[in-house]
């Protein structure tokens, strides 16, 4: 079963395209100081010959350049610039179900999106897009919506009503389920929607600035 987490933040997309390269080596210390927690738990992730650390990981991105041969070390540490400088969203789930994703693969949600005819989420999911220029890499992995790509998907669930979210084909859970769990699969991927949704909602408020965009952050198992 998928043990994958996907975090939401309120972003701003500017501000984080400036971060990699910049040598603003003040706010690498204020990460290092106010998300040393984090910064544990990756470097414990990167003990493995070979590897950065956590902090050569963090300066390397933050000095530039960003070398191919570490993207995982890199594409690890945008999680703490994250945390430090963009707003992590709440996930008001029953069980925290996004943040603690136990149902499904984090790709089975393109699915999902694709039988609901939700082609602006659907186009993004997964795609890599980070918001700090990284060098690809399969994992972890992004998803970055900018104010026009989230109001997009915003108006998508918009068209939706109950009657088409009931209508998914039961095969669309069974790779997760038995036939007796399809509907506690199914309501939990609801409240998944659901989630998503407020998150689209608090980015496109209209007192946020234009350059203000969806981040979601995907880790955990790959």
């Amino acid at each position: 079963m998928s043990e994958t987490t996907i975090h939401g933040y309120l972003a701003d997309l500017d501000r984080l395209a400036k971060i990699s390269g910049s040598g603003d080596l003040a706010l690498r210390d204020a990460i290092l100081r106010d998300q040393a927690e984090t910064l544990e738990d990756i470097g414990h992730r990167l003990d493995q010959p070979g590897l950065l650390s956590a902090h050569d990981a963090l300066t390397m991105l933050i000095n530039g350049p960003a070398e191919e041969g570490h993207a995982y070390e890199l594409r690890c540490v945008v999680e703490p610039i994250l945390d430090h400088v963009a707003t992590q969203l709440d996930d008001d789930t029953e069980e925290r179900s996004l943040w603690f994703n136990q149902a499904f693969w984090v790709d089975d949600f393109e699915k999902i999106f694709e039988a609901l005819g939700m082609t602006a989420l659907a186009s993004h999911w997964l795609d890599g897009s980070s918001p700090l220029p990284v060098p690809e890499g399969d994992w972890p992995t992004f998803t970055t919506l900018r104010r026009e790509d989230a109001l997009a998907a915003l108006a998508e669930f918009g068209k939706l009503g109950s009657e088409t979210f009931e209508a998914l084909p039961d095969g669309l859970f069974l790779e997760k389920s038995d036939e007796d769990d399809i509907d506690e699969q199914r309501g939990i991927m609801l409240e998944n929607l659901a989630q998503l949704r407020r998150w689209l909602e608090q980015v496109t408020a209209s007192d946020q600035l234009s350059s203000v965009g969806l981040v979601l952050l995907f880790d955990g198992d790959s």
